[in-house]
């Protein structure tokens, strides 16, 4: 009878396998890694051993194969960040801190200062002693260039416009004195000698007078416009029923000349600047009621929460605006009627526009020709909702 041999052990392939299993892993860490641009450095805290892959190398602008101490990467860390490196290694090793922070180094080729994003983890043993500490470091300069540029551009940019809204202010104000020096000849002269003038002439001194008083009416809207983020008031608890109920009072005579309805819902408390959302609610309004239609107008004013947002809508049922001009009337001075159809300096949605971006939000229009426009804007504090009023 053939005698039988016990089965081989596998042990020696599992083993293998294993190792080939570990070497794919170890190969695409490298290739992740490589193409990530990543450096990878282990510290062996019995030893004081620092090792340093090519990455890591290159990093700091040493020749690849370089045997970094950790006192040569501490020298290369710069001056203002070396305590900060020290203390959170101190942190992570005791365990309170992860060990995730930021550094500059200088380049040890080109002297150049770059910006090291560094995270690690703490190997320890079975009495939780730490033994060596893992991690990884990438380039971070061009992202921290990036933000140095925008934060310059962005103070550029408040500069620029605290300069533009003072030249606005200041151009404004020192225009107003010799327009009322206009405006007071004109009613000198046709005082004095409009007898004497005849209707050619009495036509000059009115165009005259009108045109001082249309200069005045846009210094005041610039004023206005440039005074909403410069010179707004702090914000402050405000009953938007309240802030409605003064702009409809403002509107009074052109309310019942035009026998216009207005319906208010009832409206949330919030933060805000009281004057600015009056004129807000009034310019809104206002403008329903100037470019009404064949109809007397009808104005209704409600508002919803929509992720956690006050939005507001005003309705009219106007002329209506087309789609192609729904961005265009909340530019400066961009009017799309003659002052012969409709009077008025093109400001007031601009301002309106405005007044909503300071208070964190937005505005925008949607509108039908000949049918009516809906106003929407956002003012972004949440509140409570009051008793509401009866309609107007």
């Amino acid at each position: 009878m053939p005698m039988r041999l016990p089965p081989a052990s596998n042990d020696g392939t599992q083993l293998a396998a294993a190792e080939a299993q570990l070497r794919l892993a170890s190969e695409k860490l490298r290739l992740a890694t490589s193409a990530a641009k990543i450096g990878v450095w282990e510290w062996e805290l019995t030893t004081n051993k620092l090792t340093w892959d090519a990455r890591m190398c290159a990093l700091h602008g040493l020749p690849e194969g370089a045997a970094p101490t950790l006192e040569l990467w501490k020298q290369l860390i710069a001056d203002g960040d070396r305590a900060h490196f020290e203390h959170s290694t101190e942190q992570a090793l005791n365990g309170t801190q992860v060990f995730d922070i930021e550094f500059r180094v200088t380049n040890a080729t080109t002297e150049e200062p770059v910006y090291i994003r560094a995270a690690a983890s703490i190997l320890r043993d079975s009495a939780g002693r730490a033994g060596s500490m893992v991690g990884v470091s990438w380039d971070v300069t061009r992202e921290r260039s990036a933000e140095a540029q925008l934060k310059k551009r962005t103070r550029e940019l408040e500069r620029s416009n605290k300069d533009l809204e003072q030249f606005a202010y200041s151009a404004s104000h020192d225009l107003q004195e010799p327009l009322r020096a206009v405006a007071g000849c004109a009613q000198l002269l046709k005082a004095r000698y409009g007898k004497q003038l005849d209707s050619g002439g009495h036509e000059l001194v009115e165009h005259m007078a009108d045109a001082a008083r249309r200069m005045q009416s846009l210094i005041t809207g610039l004023l206005a416009y440039s005074r909403v983020s410069s010179k707004g008031a702090p914000f402050e608890r405000v009953s938007l029923n309240a802030v409605v109920e003064v702009a409809l009072k403002n509107l009074s005579s052109a309310i019942q000349d035009c026998d216009a309805m207005v319906e208010v819902d009832p409206l949330p408390t919030l933060s805000g600047d009281r004057a600015q959302l009056v004129s807000l609610f009034q310019n809104v309004i206002g403008n329903a009621l100037k470019y009404r239609g064949s109809k007397p107008p009808h104005i209704k004013i409600h508002t919803e929460i929509v992720k956690g947002r006050n939005v507001f809508h005003v309705t009219d049922n106007g002329i209506g605006v087309e789609l192609e001009y729904a961005d265009r009337i909340f530019e400066l001075f961009q009017r799309l009627h003659s002052r012969e159809e409709y009077s008025g300096a093109g400001l007031g949605l601009a301002l309106c526009k405005k007044i909503a971006e300071r208070h964190g939000g937005r505005m925008w229009v949607s509108s039908t020709l000949n049918e009516g426009s809906t106003f929407h804007f956002i003012l972004t504090a949440l509140g409570e909702r009051l008793v509401p009023e009866r309609s107007r």
